[in-house]
């Protein structure tokens, strides 16, 4: 396993994470993080995956993880974090189709989902894409009151002030909705071990909001929905009771939304499981479905 900086799109240095021990590999997995966490934390899959042939890449998205240190969780100095952080993710698939020359799987989770929803309408250069821990976010009220809060707090206390509403609305709101524990996961270790990392957790900023908010504008347009080609399958995953795809609603309405464009999409949604699928006590069960997806002819 390699880890360290490269230098992105920008000249700005994105930190990585190479599970690149695999003999005869058959393939790149591109590894798209979710909000408020890290790449390091997919290690476990990402040596599964190495077990069965396949190398994984991961990076710390700008304003997480070891590219933004503990002091700037959360904050951007950059125009748009989201573009910015997709960018970045069109960047790295180059960058691995030009070093391995084979096949390249991106599997997104949670706000790595939604990067993942933007980035299959910009780039081609993946076979098969995994999206987790999604939903559909088109004409959603909740998402245009959460901007407007964003822009006010960012307006009358700057655009790193802590976006401390949002996050007790959204994120309290979530725990609300399931009987007992994190709405997380199930199991409770690993919910500790998420509140223990350094990288997980914290509070984030005002611009992280606005810009995360402001990118549904974009992903639902007609526009950048026909960009997507309908000739690489898509496989929706996660947990039917996760809040933030309303119980696996929401995660039913993509699917429904990618079936009209005629894609080739799937979906998969595990009983009782909540939103990290990949840390949940089924885990084994998801790494399996995801891995007989990659190799399904």
């Amino acid at each position: 396993m390699q880890q360290g900086f490269f230098d992105s799109f920008d000249n700005t240095k994105i930190y990585y994470y190479e599970w690149d021990d695999v003999k005869d590999p058959k393939g790149v997995v591109q590894i798209i993080h979710g909000m408020a966490e890290h790449a390091g934390r997919y290690e476990d899959f990402a040596k599964f995956l190495n077990q069965n042939g396949l190398i994984v890449f991961a990076d710390d998205h700008r304003a997480h993880g070891n590219t933004a240190g503990v002091d700037n969780l959360g904050k951007y100095d950059g125009f748009d974090l989201f573009e910015d952080t997709l960018q970045d993710e069109i960047f790295i698939s180059q960058k691995l189709k030009n070093k391995y020359k084979l096949p390249l799987y991106v599997l997104g989770h949670s706000y790595g989902s939604f990067i993942t929803q933007a980035y299959i309408q910009r780039c081609q250069l993946y076979d098969k894409v995994i999206i987790c821990g999604s939903a559909l976010m088109k004409n959603r009220l909740d998402v245009k009151l959460g901007k407007f809060i964003a822009k006010t707090t960012m307006k009358h206390k700057g655009k790193d002030a802590p976006a401390k509403l949002i996050e007790k609305i959204n994120f309290g709101g979530y725990d609300k909705k399931v009987k007992s524990g994190s709405w997380l996961n199930t199991d409770e270790d690993q919910v500790k071990k998420y509140y223990a990392d350094k990288f997980c957790g914290k509070p984030f900023s005002a611009k992280f909001y606005v810009d995360f908010f402001s990118s549904f504008d974009r992903i639902y347009k007609k526009s950048y929905v026909l960009q997507i080609s309908k000739d690489k399958p898509i496989f929706l995953i996660a947990g039917d009771k996760d809040p933030v795809g309303s119980m696996g609603k929401s995660v039913i309405k993509l699917f429904k939304f990618y079936k009209k464009l005629d894609l080739d999409v799937r979906i998969k949604l595990y009983k009782g499981a909540r939103h990290e699928i990949l840390n949940e006590k089924i885990k084994e069960t998801v790494y399996n479905d995801v891995l007989e997806f990659i190799n399904a002819k």
